[in-house]
């Protein structure tokens, strides 16, 4: 949806990434998970506001009109109740853990996802078949530079930690899987799952891995493998997982 944002001077995010404010004669506010204007919060005749930030909690938005020298707090905790945002939390020990995030964040950088868990943490890691190894590490260079749903990542805790997230729930979608690689794909769904009925449209050669950090252990699951070599049994939502074909397939993925 085309938005004008003509005579906006100055933007900021909400701290979770969910609002954007922009400021010019007039501040406008937009849900960042639908991209959709949602509210007009100031009218200021003949002045420019000049700058706005956002209270580390995202409940004011503090705005300085340079035209006539006022600076005035804002009250932005109606404009979330617009979103249908729900928070989820994942307890991370202190070693590798393989996650996945079950929901739509409006501003997906890893800074922004992972802002819980500031500090905890020395490195992200995920993998893309066409593009090789993607890293984020804070205070050094790197290349990844996104967080989305439907891939799974590598966190390094070095202290344990609990990751919070906010947004909105995803719509169900199938998923590409590239042949004779692992691909890291998440669990988009909010409920738990029978990996057999994940995997009811599979072919015969899937194989799906996992790494459970608080048991320090793989699970795996085989399609057609007798039981005894299957440890994984459920896919759990803010897991992540590893999944090997040896074509490329598109998974059928039913709600």
């Amino acid at each position: 949806t085309h938005t004008d944002t003509s005579g906006i001077s100055y933007i900021t995010f909400s701290p979770d990434g969910s609002l954007l404010c922009g400021a010019g004669s007039k501040i406008r506010v937009w849900d960042m998970i639908s991209y959709q204007e949602i509210a007009i919060i100031s009218k200021q005749s003949g002045h420019n506001i000049r700058y706005i930030t956002f209270s580390p909690d995202g409940n004011l938005l503090a705005s300085a009109d340079f035209g006539n020298g006022t600076v005035l707090l804002w009250d932005m905790t109606p404009y979330y109740t617009q979103i249908n945002n729900i928070s989820l939390s994942y307890d991370l020990p202190a070693t590798w853990n393989l996650v996945s995030m079950p929901l739509q964040i409006g501003y997906n950088h890893p800074a922004n996802i992972l802002s819980s868990i500031q500090g905890m943490f020395d490195s992200v890691w995920t993998y893309e078949p066409d593009k090789g190894w993607l890293a984020y590490r804070p205070g050094l260079p790197g290349n990844l530079n996104k967080m989305l749903p439907s891939r799974s990542f590598w966190i390094r805790m070095n202290q344990t930690g609990t990751l919070d997230l906010l947004g909105s729930p995803l719509e169900t979608k199938n998923i590409l899987l590239k042949g004779g690689v692992w691909n890291f794909v998440g669990y988009d769904f909010l409920e738990p799952k029978y990996v057999e009925d994940f995997t009811d449209s599979a072919p015969d050669s899937i194989c799906i891995y996992t790494y459970d950090a608080k048991t320090n252990k793989w699970l795996r699951y085989i399609k057609n493998a007798p039981d005894f070599l299957n440890t994984l049994n459920l896919l759990e939502p803010g897991k992540g997982y590893l999944i090997w074909v040896d074509f490329d397939h598109t998974l059928i993925v039913s709600p």
